[in-house]
């Protein structure tokens, strides 16, 4: 049974596959990038102080930044409370391995 009409298969050769591949990789490397560069928000549920609330809202209402709301202002303590904990414990680590 012959058909007629169909893409005969043609052999791609060594170089047109690794175009292809380069292309392909481009591609997902930039698209990986650009997932990586946004700061996806999700909802979470955390439970604080009624007295750590109030606090916090005193403090923004005195002494907040424009914008700065509760979310950021927790986000943002977080942040730097991770990279302080960090770079203490990366400098007890150093000490522990200097003692040894």
């Amino acid at each position: 049974m012959n058909f007629k009409n169909t893409k005969h298969l043609k052999e791609n050769n060594a170089k047109d596959l690794h175009e292809l591949e380069q292309k392909f990789d481009e591609q997902y490397n930039s698209t990986d990038k650009n997932t990586k560069q946004k700061d996806e928000k999700k909802n979470f549920t955390i439970s604080l102080s009624v007295k750590t609330m109030r606090d916090l809202e005193d403090y923004l209402k005195e002494f907040g930044i424009f914008n700065e709301n509760k979310s950021s202002f927790v986000q943002e303590a977080i942040e730097e409370h991770l990279r302080r904990k960090k770079s203490t414990l990366k400098e007890r680590l150093s000490e522990l391995i200097k003692k040894l």
